[in-house]
């Protein structure tokens, strides 16, 4: 009995695909184990890779580990034992093979020679495979070998690897040592193979393995005491809101920017397009203005912002992300937030345009909540639907309408009381998805239309009253609200300082963070780093200090 498997559409490695084969085998074995009543099972495989996972103590990547213990739970204690590649009667049919030769052949018919005399069978040492399943395994470890690095061990360092006596000078030394480092690469890059003679910069390469070993064996108490394991500098109380958000100002005046991710929509002739939604919002009414654009260059934001401000307002500050804190497309919006063609369109209109801290996007957090209701409302309304772009539009500007009558204060569950305050009160002076309000009149059934000055000067009063109505409410009610967020634990110590030594907090292993050396509590920070001047958070900088400091 025999059962096979297409490879699935996914890549992966052949001793990944060993190992799903060995998969169907327990689980074949297993069937056959409980219609047969077989009491004992010999496993072979011709895989040592595979054979390594399945006695191995070591952590294995997830994709190997849920496999391996599949197969464990399966075979239970029966033996798995290696199979000699030129023996595996499997390959005959994976690798091919022709009808005369497959019908007259006895490796398929009977199996290997060896099979029926156990003494003959062959043998496998597991120390042999070790080196070969050591980079597989160690993949998604490599934090934990970075970690093992810092113990600085004496059996550990490049002087293990050249035996330093064997070399009479310095250059040959390291002459050997950029040799070495040269064939290792080659050995793992099939293209942009490094040939001809030694240059300066693969000498300096050379030397720096052995300043680091000389470092591991000469500092070694010094490098294990570096405290590598504390915290972050705290963070101050939030500080008080800013001016330009409880400051009473037209609306959009001062505009937060940001794109939501990619969009895929039907283009005309049926294929699939990528887009994205720019919204802009207003720091004080809390407004939103969303605008689909069809990718994140320069040309298609001016675009975007002549619409916006043609129907909303000209802002006077524009606050956006540094575009660092984006995965995808991030190159494409730091060069449009940092365009120069960007920043001289918005300063012949007046607009300053300023940019939030990196890596710290709770200071945008203004926009990035209603970027959150934009998606979330985007992905209820649309599902699992392919639109076209005409009607992603008319989603996005009913989506619009419903952020700008959402309520901004609070709501009450009494009908006689005030509807809650909206941000199109704001704006418009009602709500935009309610009807307006029409005086019809008993006789004619319809309100008449006059024209005359006094008629309109006195409704443009009463239009301008209902809307200082409203910011009166705003001003009473929804700032005041805001306190309740605003809580204060009184610990300002200023804890970071001028000359401090950090490391910056980065995504990676810590090991791999860079080094950097202040209104009086000090939020963020400017940092020198090996690649110039930039901006953290105090929360994302972690001071490095000794141990023996502290006592």
């Amino acid at each position: 009995m025999a059962k096979n498997r297409v490879a699935p559409l996914k890549t992966l490695t052949l001793p990944q695909l060993e190992l799903i084969a060995a998969l169907i085998g327990a689980r074949l074995a297993s069937h056959l184990q409980k219609s047969l009543q077989t009491p004992n099972v010999t496993f072979w495989s011709d895989s040592q890779i595979v054979l390594h996972w399945l006695t191995t103590s070591k952590p294995l990547k997830r994709f190997v580990r849920n496999r391996v213990d599949e197969i464990n739970q399966l075979t239970g204690k029966s033996l798995w034992r290696y199979c000699p590649t030129n023996d595996n009667p499997a390959d005959l049919l994976t690798r091919g093979i022709s009808a005369d030769i497959f019908l007259d052949n006895q490796l398929w018919n009977t199996g290997p020679s060896w099979l029926t005399n156990r003494v003959q069978w062959p043998t496998w040492e597991y120390e042999h495979v070790t080196p070969q399943t050591t980079t597989e395994e160690n993949a998604g470890n490599s934090e934990e070998i970075n970690m093992s690095s810092l113990q600085c061990s004496d059996t550990l360092g490049i002087h293990n690897v050249i035996d330093i006596t064997h070399y009479s000078s310095y250059t040959k030394l390291l002459r050997v040592t950029a040799n070495v480092m040269r064939f290792i690469h080659n050995c793992r890059q099939n293209t942009n193979r490094q040939t001809g003679s030694l240059s300066a910069s693969a000498l300096h390469d050379a030397e720096i393995p052995w300043l680091r070993s000389c470092h591991a064996t000469s500092f070694k108490e010094e490098i294990e005491n570096l405290k590598v394991i504390g915290k972050p500098y705290r963070a101050p109380d939030p500080p008080l809101l800013p001016k330009i958000r409880v400051e009473e100002a037209p609306p959009f005046s001062v505009t937060g920017v940001d794109f939501t991710g990619v969009l895929y929509v039907r283009n005309e002739t049926g294929s699939e397009s990528k887009c994205y939604i720019c919204l802009f919002t207003c720091a004080i009414t809390r407004a939103v203005h969303l605008e689909v654009v069809p990718d994140l260059s320069t040309d298609s934001f001016l675009q975007a912002f002549r619409r916006f401000s043609s129907r909303k307002s000209l802002p006077k500050l524009m606050i956006s992300d540094n575009a660092t804190t984006y995965l995808s497309a991030a190159s494409q919006l730091k060069e449009l937030f940092q365009s120069t063609s960007l920043q001289e369109a918005l300063s012949m209109k007046g607009t300053e345009w300023k940019f939030i801290p990196k890596r710290a996007p709770w200071y945008g957090g203004f926009w990035e909540r209603l970027i959150g209701l934009t998606k979330t409302t985007l992905k209820k309304i649309l599902g699992r639907a392919f639109v076209t772009m005409e009607t992603l539009r008319t989603i996005v500007t009913e989506i619009e309408a419903i952020l700008n009558d959402r309520p901004i204060t609070y709501t009450s569950s009494n009908i006689e009381d005030m509807e809650p305050l909206t941000p199109a009160h704001l704006l418009y002076g009602r709500r935009m998805t309610s009807l307006p309000y029409y005086d019809i009149e008993t006789e004619t059934g319809m309100a008449s239309i006059q024209s005359d000055q006094s008629i309109l000067t006195r409704r443009a009063k009463i239009q301008a009253n209902i809307i200082n109505h409203f910011w009166k409410r705003w001003r009473t009610e929804y700032l005041t609200s805001l306190r309740e967020y605003h809580k204060t634990t009184g610990s300002n110590e200023r804890s970071i300082r001028a000359g401090d030594v950090v490391q910056v907090h980065d995504e990676g292993p810590r090991l791999r963070w860079k080094l950097a050396g202040n209104d009086g509590l000090v939020r963020a920070a400017k940092i020198k780093t090996v690649n110039g001047l930039t901006t953290r958070p105090v929360v994302k900088l972690y001071p490095l200090e000794t141990v023996t400091s502290e006592k």
